[in-house]
Order: C-alpha cells, then sequence, then structure tokens
C-alpha cells in the first residue's frame, strides 16, 4: 500500500513538472473576462411579453419602490406596448400583483428587452457585482430557426429594499449571455 502512494505521488510529481513546460499559456484578457463566474444573486423573475406599439420606449432598467410608480409607469407606457398580449403571462395580471405592501421590504427592477424576433426567450440569471457597476444577467435562448417578427419583453425581477443597486440604479446595466439554439 505504502509502495503504490509513493508511485502516485511520484507519478503526480511528475505531472505537475510537466504542464509549466507544454507551452499552455493562460487565456488572454478580454473585456468579458470573468462574466461568465460573476457571482449572482438570483431574485424571484415574472415574464411578460409587451410588443411596442408605437410612441417612446421604456428604459431598459427602471426601478420601482412603490406601488404610485409603479401605477406611474404603466399609465405612461400602457399606450405604447401591448400590455393586453396573452401569448406569456399578461403585463396587467403581474402588475396587479404588487400591492403598497410589496414595497414595504422590496422594490420591482423593471428590463425592458427588445427583442428581433418572438421565439427567442429571456430569464434573468440575478445580479451580480463587476467593479463599479452591477449585472442583470439575462440569458437569451434562440430556436434554430424562427420567423422574424419583433416584439419587446418586460421582465419584473423582486428584490429586497437592501439591495445596494437600488440606491442608484445608473449603476445597474444589462449582460446578455449565452445564446443557444432550442
Amino acid at each position: 500500500m505504502k509502495k503504490r502512494t509513493a508511485v502516485l505521488l511520484a507519478f503526480l510529481l511528475l505531472l505537475s513538472v510537466m504542464f509549466p513546460s507544454c507551452g499552455l499559456k493562460a487565456d488572454e484578457a478580454s473585456e468579458t473576462a470573468g462574466v461568465s463566474r460573476l457571482v449572482t444573486t438570483d431574485y424571484p423573475v415574472k415574464t411578460a411579453r409587451t410588443p411596442h406599439v408605437t410612441g417612446s420606449y421604456a428604459p431598459e432598467i427602471t426601478v420601482i419602490q412603490s406601488r404610485d410608480e409603479l401605477i406611474r409607469y404603466v399609465s405612461v407606457y400602457e399606450k405604447c406596448y401591448d400590455f393586453l398580449d396573452e401569448t406569456e403571462e399578461m403585463f396587467y395580471d403581474i402588475v396587479s400583483g404588487y400591492k403598497e405592501d410589496y414595497f414595504t421590504s422590496q422594490a420591482l427592477v423593471i428590463c425592458v428587452i427588445h427583442s428581433a424576433n418572438s421565439s427567442i426567450r429571456y430569464t434573468s440569471e440575478g445580479i451580480g457585482r463587476s467593479g463599479d457597476e452591477y449585472l442583470l444577467r439575462v440569458r437569451v435562448t434562440a430556436p434554430t430557426m424562427a420567423a422574424a417578427e419583433e416584439t419587446d419583453w418586460h421582465l419584473f425581477l423582486e428584490v429586497p429594499d437592501s439591495s445596494p443597486f437600488l440606491r442608484d440604479s445608473a449603476v445597474l446595466k444589462v449582460r446578455y449571455v449565452e445564446k443557444r439554439g432550442y
């Protein structure tokens, strides 16, 4: 048994000496380095398909901290988007679930995504910190073939009031990750 352990240790030592001389080198630094390993916090998320109809586009990220702010958001953009689209969970059904008592300890981060194809699906992978920014990671899942019908999506992330990016929502950016076919 001792002999087998000694042989195994000698083999591991030999491997560790050989690796640096094999010509392997570390990956080059890139602007996306570390993004795939970004530690994120998952938050409950709801998604509504909301095709753009006319007028202004909503900001990509909006932080809602009260029922009044949510009502104001809806009243500003309800003529611009089809909030009655029934192909997914309906926008109004989601919004009506957030009463005043919800906002006593939580906030909503609304992410609006413009999609070139209505078959592409978006899900949140949470929010993580990268330097001075917070990145909302959105997983994009695209079909291998689909019709070119543009649409928009509203993602509602439910975050606790203690989340640091709520104090300055300008530090919150969207990062799209891993386009895969289905």
